[in-house]
This record gives C-alpha cells, structure tokens and sequence, in this order.
C-alpha cells in the first residue's frame, strides 16, 4: 500500500517466482480498499506458470522495468488479468543475488495515462528495497533452520554419549532423523546377516500395529538405500 501511495498508483502487487510458477504475495489498494473477488483472483494467479504471464517472460528478458500503458488490448497481458480492470502499469523486477526471483507490479485502474518516468524511477528503487527484505528474510530463515538442525545434532550427540542400551540408541536416532527432516513418521532398520533382510529395530510416530515386514535387499526405499551404501 505504502509504495502504491509513494507512486501515485492506485495498487501494489509483490509476485514471487519459485519453481518457474508465480507466487502471488502481496496486493493492495493505495486507497485501502477491499476487494474479495479480486484477491481470490490475484491467488488464482499462483496456479500459472512464468512463461504463461508474458510480461513476466518481458521483465526476465529485460531485467528492467516493463511498462503496459493499455493493458487490455497488449499482447504482454493474459486475458485472465482482464478481471482486474487495469488501466495501465509498470512492472519491475525483483533481483535477488543476479537473479531475477518475482515482479513489483504499479497499476492503475482508475487512473488514466502512463505511468511517469518519475514513477517508473521510483518504482524500481522501491523494488531494490523490496528484494533487499526477500533476501534478508531468506538468510534468517536458513540461519534459523541451521541453528536447529545443530541443536538436534547435539541432542542426538549427547543421548548416544549417555545411552549404552543399543534399543535405545536407535530409538534416539528415530527420532532425531525425523525432527532433522521434518517428517512425522521415521525407521532405523538393520540389515540381518543370517537372512539378508532389513528389520525395524526402531521407530519414531508410528502405532504398534503399523510395523515393517522384514524387506529384502532391493526392495521398496529401505532397500534399495542399503543396496547403494
């Protein structure tokens, strides 16, 4: 809202790219306005790919500013967006370490006339902010995931340490693999010589009734892991 403000353009929308889909973050009215159809339009948005947005496709070609100044007769805008009205906008990427990673979208819909070079200007300087805060957000949160993940290390270290009881060892390991991984459900299983088939010697969210069957070396994930030791 505030950079729409800033602007003197009537919406910002923040979209993030992952995995070549778009990722609609962000979009408000400079006036504060709500539009319930409209923002279940915007997430709609998420269910298409870059390369379906020509404009997006424009930007990554451009790494600069893209602006649309009659967006319902431009061939850079999917008719999908006809649903938001749009009168004009500019559209500027976001780059994350060279990388382009989304949009800042200006536009105006009730506005009339392209956006200045004034706007655009200032545009692109609030999008350098914006991807700055991306890429901020993105190290905390990598820097917290690895903090965690050092902490469940050291408990596992410490419980192998204090733990003699091999049963207990490995229902330590259980439960440790599955907290690194975020999963609920984990198994340590040991491969037995006089068979040659893996057995679960212990098990982390699981019932006492949804046990493993001995598996066979090549067999199903546990077995093929052992087989690629």
């Amino acid at each position: 809202r505030q950079a729409a403000q800033a602007c003197e353009m009537d919406r910002c929308s923040i979209y993030l790219w992952e995995d070549e889909r778009v990722v609609p973050v962000m979009s408000q009215f400079a006036a504060k306005r709500s539009e319930p159809e409209l923002w279940k339009a915007f997430l709609n948005l998420g269910q298409m790919r870059v390369d379906e947005v020509p404009f997006f496709s424009e930007i990554l070609r451009r790494r600069g500013p893209v602006v649309v100044t009659d967006p319902p007769t431009d061939p850079l805008v999917p008719r999908t967006m006809d649903i938001f009205k749009l009168t004009a906008f500019v559209a500027v990427p976001l780059v994350r370490q060279e990388t382009v990673v989304g949009a800042l979208v200006l536009d105006n819909t009730e506005r009339r006339g392209a956006p200045t070079e004034a706007q655009v200007a200032l545009a692109t300087t609030i999008a350098s902010q914006v991807a700055l805060a991306i890429n901020n957000a993105s190290l905390y949160q990598a820097a917290q995931a690895r903090a965690a993940e050092l902490e469940i290390l050291n408990e596992t270290g410490k419980a192998l340490v204090s733990n003699l009881d091999l049963p207990g060892v490995l229902q330590a390991l259980a439960q440790s693999a599955a907290r690194l991984v975020r999963v609920e459900r984990s198994a340590v299983f040991e491969l037995d010589p006089t068979d040659q088939r893996l057995h679960a010697r212990a098990t982390h969210g699981m019932r006492d009734d949804d046990l493993f069957p001995p598996i066979r070396l090549g067999r199903g994930a546990a077995g093929s892991a052992a087989m690629r030791r």
